[in-house]
């Protein structure tokens, strides 16, 4: 009986009080789920960023990992270990569910929860992925030096970035997002919008960190290019002509992760009044997350402030907001992170590696500051404000456009 609740619990916003009670269980063990895949990820993202992938969980030396790109865990190694347990478990999960109700004659529509058979097709993306992994180098690197092969299959973003890695990223994607559409499938639009539920929350927070890892050689919390110690690194390519890299990419950087993260929040804003502490959970979260792979964890600090910052925002947003209000509210929000991101940066001149203990916690790895002038980081999360004002428009348009003899009379 419980599993029947299960599936009928998924069909919608009509289920019955008692179902939705039952449901509960199947959803929290997908986020569950759903955090230890990102886990996996993140932790297989720490090796690679540290060079650890040579040597396993348990100590043995793996050569062959050495210089993989940090992207999806694709090659056996044990630092993949959570990552492919989380997929082994999401699989057995659905496969149980809907091997149960369809043995006891639900039709093969219902037997899972209508939100969660895209997360059916996302474990079968990522075993298609997986396999391709296995026969891409056979099929397209025939005959190539050991030198050649090992350079274009081990490294670089062409590696990161190749169609099977993606196929990956985007069954991962469809995995942990399942209590997201449960969630969005059972919500109610116009002034009267329910909470959304905390597994939903949670999955916007799995999204955004996934977008983020996926970019991360384009993340201000991973390379931050505004930091004097990346400008330092930066000057080496004036000798070739190539002037402003570290100003250009780190802005590129700072004006892509916030169209990404617009695009995820203000959705969820505009279907749902977020919880109390919602959005501080979802901005706390990505920024620990991103914050790991180089050991910079004082940005954890900038999420939390930010998403503070956030929740007192939202808090001033009218649950029905006026086009003006939602458009406000999506330039403050990424100005104000920004904003926060660079004050930080600023403090983080008194940080040295003379601290010890403290600072291996706090920075292991010095930034030394911020090397931009006042106004190139204050224009920078200005123009952050404006992405966020720009996505803001395709989610709440200005207003209704006027007909023709509106408009002439």
């Amino acid at each position: 009986m419980a599993t029947r609740t299960v599936a009928a619990a998924g069909e919608g916003a009509d289920a019955v009080p008692r179902e939705r009670s039952s449901v509960l269980p199947f959803t929290w063990v997908s986020v569950a789920l759903g955090g230890l895949l990102v886990g996996g990820v993140f932790l297989d993202g720490w090796a690679h960023h540290h060079g650890r992938l040579d040597i396993s969980l348990l100590g043995a030396t793996n050569l062959s990992q050495a210089y993989a790109p940090p992207g999806l865990p694709a090659t056996i190694s044990s630092w993949h270990v959570p990552y492919v347990v989380g997929i082994v478990l999401s699989g057995v999960l659905l496969g149980a569910v809907l091997v149960a109700n369809r043995t006891r004659g639900i039709p093969w529509a219902r037997t899972l929860p209508a939100p969660y058979w895209m997360s059916v097709w996302g474990v079968l993306m990522i075993v298609l992925g997986a396999v391709g992994e296995v026969i891409w180098p056979v099929s397209f690197r025939i005959g190539a030096p050991d030198t050649y092969r090992l350079e274009l299959g081990s490294s670089g973003l062409g590696a990161v970035l190749s169609p099977l890695r993606l196929i990956e990223l985007v069954g991962l994607i469809l995995i942990v997002t399942g209590p997201l559409r449960a969630a969005w499938l059972g919500a109610e639009e116009g002034p009267r919008r329910r909470f959304a539920p905390l597994p939903a929350v949670f999955s916007l927070a799995f999204l955004l960190s996934l977008l983020a890892y996926a970019t991360q050689f384009a993340h201000p919390l991973v390379e931050p290019w505004p930091a004097l110690s990346y400008w330092r690194r930066s000057l080496h390519t004036y000798r070739y002509g190539t002037f402003l890299f570290g100003e250009s990419l780190g802005v590129m950087s700072i004006l892509l992760q916030t169209a990404l993260m617009m695009a995820i929040i203000l959705p969820a804003v505009r279907r749902w009044r977020l919880r109390p502490g919602g959005l501080t959970l979802l901005f706390t979260l990505n920024a620990a997350l991103m914050a790991i792979l180089q050991d910079y964890y004082a940005f954890a600090l900038v999420g939390l402030a930010a998403g503070i910052a956030a929740e007192l925002l939202l808090q001033r947003l009218p649950q029905s907001p006026r086009p003006r209000e939602f458009q406000l509210f999506a330039f403050l929000v990424p100005a104000v992170y920004y904003l926060i991101y660079f004050v930080a940066l600023t403090r983080m001149a008194n940080i040295s590696p003379s601290w010890g203990t403290l600072t291996r916690v706090v920075l292991p790895h010095p930034l030394e500051g911020i090397a931009w002038n006042v106004q190139l980081w204050t224009g920078t999360a200005l123009a952050a404000g404006l992405v966020g004002w720009a996505v803001s428009l395709l989610m709440l348009p200005a207003g209704p456009a006027r007909s023709p003899s509106a408009r002439s009379g």
